[in-house]
């Protein structure tokens, strides 16, 4: 499970006995899944933006995911390390996603994890000022 901008929620990382605050923090896609992330890039339905933060006088790049409202599913047609599925979570800016397990061929079940993150319709991500 992720945001907008990338960020995991839930990743199956994260339930491991000796995970602490400050290595599930602040996660980005592209440094748990990145043939994942790669993919999205490639399709554009992750777009790296890029704003200026007025404080530190310098330009930020973030992210910032463009899924179609059907989703994304590439668990058919996908290449191997980039079979995937997406799909948004209503009302909220998260989204829900599971991954072909690359030593099996299966789906990974840790990737299927349906949480109810009620928090995130109130959240919005903003990187840096503009």
């Amino acid at each position: 499970m992720l945001d907008s901008a990338g960020f995991l929620i839930m990743h199956d990382d994260f339930l491991v006995p000796d995970i602490t605050a400050k290595t599930l923090e602040y996660v980005h896609i592209t440094e748990k899944e990145k043939d994942v992330a790669e993919d999205l890039l490639q399709k554009g339905y992750m777009v790296k933006e890029e704003c200026r933060n007025l404080e530190k006088i310098k330009l930020q790049n973030f992210y910032e995911l463009k899924i179609p409202l059907r989703g994304v599913d590439t668990l058919e047609s996908g290449e191997r390390c980039k079979r995937y599925q997406l799909s948004s979570v209503t009302g909220t800016n998260a989204f829900l996603g599971k991954k072909v397990d690359n030593v099996d061929n299966r789906v990974n079940p840790a990737h299927d994890i349906f949480l109810q993150y009620t928090a995130l319709k109130s959240y919005v991500f903003r990187p840096c000022s503009k």
